[in-house]
C-alpha cells in the first residue's frame, strides 16, 4: 500500500509482490441500521461502503492542502477517506500529525468519514500494536478522531512462518483492545498476486482473517502487470471471487481497491467499478488521491453504497429468487445483476417486478440501457413481464450481463424487486 518514490528495481520487486465512531466537534456520521452490520459481529461496517479514496504518507498533494483535498473528494461523492498514519519504516506512529489533523477535520466537516491505516512489519508484535493503537487513539486539536482502522498486510521482510504467526497474534490482540464493536478492515495483498508470486505470502491465513476483521480490502493493483479495460475487469472480478472462495463466505464484506491512478485509463477505471458493481461488493476505490483525473472521479462516483450481499452476484439465469430492496431481502437495494452465457441472436427477457414506480428501475444489458421496468401496483408483484433485447447488444463470445438498476441511492432507497427472471430466444 505504501508508495514511496523508490528506485525502479525496488518498484519492480514490490510490484511482483503486489504490494502496495462519531467524532467530537463535527456532525455525527450517518450509521446503518443493525440489519446491515456484519453477520456475527457488533461492528458497524458502513464506513467501508461506497466510493472511497486513499492518501498515504507520501501524498504531498493531499497533505499539502487538506481543505482542498477534502473539498475535491466531497464534490465527487467520496464517502470515506483512507488515511495512512505511518509505517514500520518511520520512527513515529503518526508521521504527519498536523496535516492529518487538518485532513480529518476538513473531511468530517464535509460529511466524509476517515479510516486510519498503518503498515506493520510483523517482526515485533509489541511495537506494531503500540503504533497501531496510537494511530487509532490519535485526536485532532478539536478532539476529533478516526472512524475506523485498516491493517495493511503486505510487508514480507520477516520469514513467512513467523510472519503469519505474528500477524495472527497482532490481530487477536488488536481485536481484544478495540472490542467487537469497532470496525476493523484487513487490507490484504492481491489474491491473484499471491497466486502469481506464491513465495510472497505463503500460508496466508484466509480462514482466520474474518475472525478478526469485519471487512476485507484487497489491493487489486492490476496496473503492475496488465493494461486495458478487459484485463482490469477480470483482475478485479477474480480477486473478489477468490476472497469469497478462500474464506468460504460468499457474503464476506469486501471493499475492492483498484489500480494506481497514475497508470489507470478512464476505460480501466470504468471497468473497476463495473466489476465491483456486478459482484455486489460493498465499496470500491482507486489508489490514490494525487493521481486522480476527472474521468476517474466520474467513474468512481458511480459506485453504490452497498450492504454486504447474502446472494452471489451475478446470478445465473434462470432465477426464481426474489431480490432487490424487499422486506425479505434488503441486500440488493440499488441493483441486481444476472449472468447469461454467450449466445447469438436477440433474446426475450422475462421477469416479475415488485412495487416499481414509473421510471424507477432501468434495465441494462452489458451496461447499455434497453428501457425501464413498467410500473406495478403499489406493494404488489406484477404478472410476467417481457422485454426484447436486440441482437446488437448480445455477445456471442463472452458472457452477458443483465442488470436491474433502481434510481436513488443511500439513504433514499425505495422498495422494489424482481423475481422469476429468465431469457430465451426472441
Amino acid at each position: 500500500m505504501t508508495r514511496p518514490r523508490i528506485p525502479v528495481v525496488t518498484l519492480i520487486l514490490v510490484a511482483l509482490a503486489v504490494a502496495a465512531s462519531g467524532t467530537a466537534g463535527s456532525p455525527p456520521p450517518v450509521r446503518q441500521p443493525a440489519a446491515f452490520r456484519t453477520a456475527g459481529s457488533g461492528a458497524d461496517v458502513s464506513v467501508y461502503r461506497g466510493p472511497g479514496m486513499w492518501v498515504d504518507v507520501y501524498d504531498h498533494t493531499a497533505l499539502g492542502d487538506p481543505a482542498g483535498a477534502a473539498a475535491a473528494m466531497a464534490a465527487h461523492g467520496i464517502r470515506t477517506l483512507y488515511l495512512e498514519t505511518g509505517n514500520y519504516k518511520r520512527p513515529y506512529a503518526v508521521v504527519h500529525p498536523g496535516a492529518d489533523s487538518e485532513l480529518i477535520e476538513a473531511a468530517h466537516a464535509r460529511g466524509i468519514e476517515v479510516v486510519a491505516w498503518y503498515l506493520p512489519e510483523f517482526r515485533d508484535v509489541d511495537i506494531d500494536l503500540r503504533r497501531i493503537l496510537r494511530s487509532i487513539e490519535f485526536r485532532t486539536s478539536g478532539g476529533q478522531g478516526f472512524d475506523g482502522f485498516g491493517l495493511d498486510i503486505e510487508a514480507n521482510t520477516v520469514e513467512p512462518k513467523e510472519r503469519v504467526a505474528n500477524l495472527l497474534e497482532l490481530s487477536a490482540r488488536l481485536r481484544q483492545e478495540v472490542g467487537d464493536d469497532y470496525a476493523l478492515g484487513a487490507i490484504i495483498p492481491s489474491p491473484r498476486g499471491m497466486i502469481r508470486v506464491p513465495d510472497y505470502w505463503p500460508g496466508f491465513p484466509w480462514e482466520e482473517i474474518p475472525s478478526y476483521y469485519d471487512v476485507i480490502l484487497p489491493m487489486s493493483y492490476y496496473t503492475f502487470h496488465y493494461d486495458g479495460a478487459r484485463a482490469a475487469h477480470k483482475y478485479i472480478s477474480d480477486n473478489i471471487r477468490l476472497i469469497r472462495e478462500h474464506t468460504g463466505d460468499p457474503s464476506v464484506p469486501i471493499h475492492v481497491i483498484g489500480g494506481l491512478t497514475e497508470d489507470t485509463s478512464p476505460w480501466e477505471a470504468a471497468a473497476v467499478i463495473h466489476a465491483a458493481r456486478e459482484r455486489s461488493v460493498m465499496g470500491a476505490s482507486l489508489y490514490g488521491y494525487a493521481g486522480m483525473s476527472d474521468a476517474q472521479w466520474r467513474e468512481l462516483s458511480q459506485m453504490p453504497v452497498n450492504p454486504p450481499v447474502a446472494t452471489g452476484s451475478p446470478v445465473s439465469l434462470p432465477s426464481d429468487t426474489a431480490m432487490g430492496f424487499l422486506p425479505a431481502d434488503r441486500t440488493h437495494p440499488k441493483e441486481v445483476f444476472f449472468l447469461v452465457p454467450p449466445t447469438a441472436g436477440a433474446l426475450r427477457l422475462r421477469f416479475q417486478a415488485f412495487d416499481v414506480q414509473p421510471k424507477e428501475v432501468r434495465i441494462l444489458v452489458n451496461w447499455h440501457e434497453v428501457g425501464n421496468v413498467w410500473h406495478t401496483g403499489e406493494g404488489q408483484w406484477s404478472g410476467d413481464r417481457r422485454r426484447l433485447v436486440p441482437d446488437r447488444l448480445i455477445r456471442s463470445r463472452r458472457s452477458n450481463l443483465i442488470a436491474f438498476v433502481a434510481v436513488g441511492d443511500f439513504p433514499h432507497w425505495s422498495r422494489w424487486g424482481v423475481r422469476r427472471v429468465s431469457v430465451g430466444p426472441a
